[in-house]
């Protein structure tokens, strides 16, 4: 799979995943350990998933992905440059490239975790949770990597959420 992967970067693609959703996007990078996707939804960018392979049940470059891409390359969409500053080589340093973003990792127990890292470490990161009112929750979570099923970030949802939460505590969670 990550040989047919890498074949099909900077194509937009079908994945489907093992819980048998489809998920749409452009794939960005294939490594050993993870596969990162650019979002697609309504033919515009919606963020970057991160996937470990193991959750992967296919990749399809098929007619209708060819088409779906011809369409969003006529809208000429911006395009973010957060996906240059990201390595994937393993997961601490994927960890440490987003380190300042709000994201959303989503457990293989099917828990979603809305958080901003404390700590990296080899085995795991050390979070900050908020709740759905974007709160922050007084303690902090460990998140074995081995746990990880996907790590959303730079999507409509969670930039306006990290927007609404600064607003509100004043706080900003960027540098």
């Amino acid at each position: 799979m990550i040989n047919k992967a890498k074949k099909l970067i900077g194509k937009e693609c079908k994945i489907r995943l093992i819980s048998e959703q489809n998920r749409y996007g452009k794939i960005i990078e294939a490594s050993k350990i993870w596969l990162l996707v650019e979002n697609i939804e309504d033919f515009r960018i919606d963020g970057y998933c991160f996937y470990v392979w193991e959750v992967i049940a296919n990749i399809w470059y098929r007619q209708q992905e060819k088409f779906t891409e011809k369409i969003k390359k006529r809208k000429a969409q911006y395009q973010d440059d957060t996906i240059d500053k990201i390595w994937i080589e393993d997961f601490s340093s994927f960890f440490y490239s987003i380190r300042h973003t709000l994201m959303m990792i989503e457990t293989k127990r099917w828990k979603n975790i809305f958080c901003k890292i404390v700590n990296i470490n080899e085995k795991d990161i050390l979070v900050k949770n908020f709740d759905s009112y974007g709160k922050r929750e007084k303690k902090e979570e460990r998140v074995q990597y081995k746990n990880i099923f996907c790590v959303e970030f730079s999507n409509d949802y969670l930039m306006t959420f990290k927007k609404y939460m600064e607003k509100e505590a004043n706080m900003p969670l960027q540098k």
